[in-house]
């Protein structure tokens, strides 16, 4: 309990007192794969983050959300996790909302996402965070980064001609 008091001119008085729950834990952990696609390839450019929320206590956290606010150049495929939530749920504006997470609880998000054609060749930073209603006595933990190459693919094309053409049995060929 959290108690303030004040006295003013020395006859009134006011006291104000709150109830501070017990802080939390609530720690993010993100991988990408692979590092690097290539934009527009079929079946080559898909790129999949994958998340994992973990309450380390020591008390239990209420109303989780995950926000993972995606390159806007990339284009949503589908969004998963281990708690029972539905894909939109997860995809309107990156947020989750993963419910409650008793102590040592954890949670497993993946997302997929293409790099269509129009993505220009970089590395993109996605970022997630993770935060609840609960007090969290270590924000250090609550996001995490990481980086994705896009690169574009090259097409070569070559020819080649022969002259004269059609040849003819000795003479010489060149080509072109």
């Amino acid at each position: 309990v959290l108690t303030a008091s004040s006295t003013l001119s020395g006859t009134a008085q006011t006291t104000f007192s709150q109830t501070v729950g017990s802080p939390t834990d609530l720690a993010i952990t993100k991988v990408v794969t692979p590092a690097q696609v290539t934009a527009g390839l079929s079946g080559g450019n898909v790129i999949t983050y994958t998340m994992r929320v973990t309450n380390t206590g020591p008390a239990p956290a209420t109303a989780v959300q995950v926000a993972d606010f995606f390159p806007p150049q990339f284009t949503l495929v589908s969004a998963t996790t281990s708690r029972p939530i539905t894909q939109a749920q997860c995809s309107d504006g990156g947020v989750c909302d993963l419910g409650e997470f008793a102590i040592g609880a954890s949670a497993i998000i993946t997302m997929v996402f293409q790099a269509p054609s129009t993505v220009v060749t970089g590395t993109y930073t996605n970022t997630a965070y993770v935060g609840s209603a609960s007090p969290d006595s270590n924000a250090a933990n609550n996001s995490a980064s990481v980086p994705v190459r896009v690169v574009h693919s090259v097409t070569l094309q070559a020819s080649k001609a022969a002259l004269p053409n059609p040849a003819t049995p000795g003479n010489d060929l060149s080509y072109t």
